[in-house]
């Protein structure tokens, strides 16, 4: 087996879970101590397959944050900035996405606090500092809390 067939084999096994952007298979194949030119042909053999596609990878990304996650625009453009995504294809793929931040972000309240059993004890600080760290704005948290205290 070639070095380069092992760097392959090695990235599609980390393919395999989910889809990877670029960068993330760069990190990866440089932590098991490919060489830089031998990652770049990997990744060149990859991409020619279909097999990464940072587009495409963005798209999922976006789909999977937002509907299954509940988390706001602003930290999931943070999360694909740091999975190396080129800003224009980050632009490109939020500008096609409508959506109710507000709605977003009660809904993550519904995921995360409606098993509480006693209502009563739900603290107002906490459960917007836990919106505010998924990158939702003040005001759009307060909302969102104040909405769902209001059904509970």
């Amino acid at each position: 087996m070639k070095l380069s067939d092992e760097a392959i084999k090695s990235a599609l096994n980390f393919i395999k879970y989910r889809p990877r952007s670029t960068k993330e298979i760069y990190d990866k194949l440089k932590s098991k101590s490919f060489d830089n030119k031998t990652i770049e042909e990997t990744i060149s053999f990859l991409t020619k397959n279909s097999f990464l596609d940072d587009r495409e990878f963005a798209k999922l990304w976006v789909n999977e944050r937002l509907f299954s996650k509940n988390l706001s625009l602003a930290k999931i453009k943070g999360e694909l900035r740091a999975k190396g995504i080129a800003e224009d294809i980050i632009q490109e793929i939020l500008s096609n996405i409508e959506v109710d931040e507000l709605e977003n972000a009660f809904n993550f309240l519904l995921q995360k606090f409606s098993k509480v059993i006693d209502k009563k004890t739900l603290d107002k600080e906490k459960m917007l500092r836990k919106l505010i760290s998924k990158g939702f704005s003040y005001k759009t948290s307060e909302k969102a809390v104040n909405k769902f205290l209001e059904k509970f």
